[in-house]
């Protein structure tokens, strides 16, 4: 989670737009749908979040998708929907560690 955070770290909300120029979306895209498969592929690690893993999922999704569709040059839009995807991640992210320490603790 932390490689995908700091992929989509250069899209955090004190990143200037000008900034953003030359980024290419579809490549940030690809590496955040790998996480995505990566994480549904392991849901089953999650049997009390299973469902909330899955809606993560299925949020982070669709915000690639509208990460996608919304470049075209406009680096506003782009950085919208990036930083929409910074937040997701980074709130999530606490809870993924956290949980991930326990069942290793567990397994000790």
């Amino acid at each position: 989670m932390s490689r995908t955070i700091n992929l989509i770290s250069k899209y955090d909300p004190a990143t200037s737009e000008s900034s953003l120029q030359g980024v290419d979306p579809q490549m940030d895209a690809e590496e955040l749908q790998h996480f995505i498969t990566t994480l549904l592929k392991n849901k089953t690690l999650f049997e009390v979040y299973y469902t909330e893993i899955v809606e993560f999922c299925n949020n982070l999704s669709s915000l690639v998708i509208e990460l996608v569709s919304s470049y075209s040059g406009n680096h506003s839009a782009m950085k919208i929907k990036e930083t929409n995807l910074y937040h997701r991640l980074t709130d999530f992210s606490p809870a993924l560690k956290g949980y991930l320490d326990n069942i290793k603790e567990k397994a000790k």
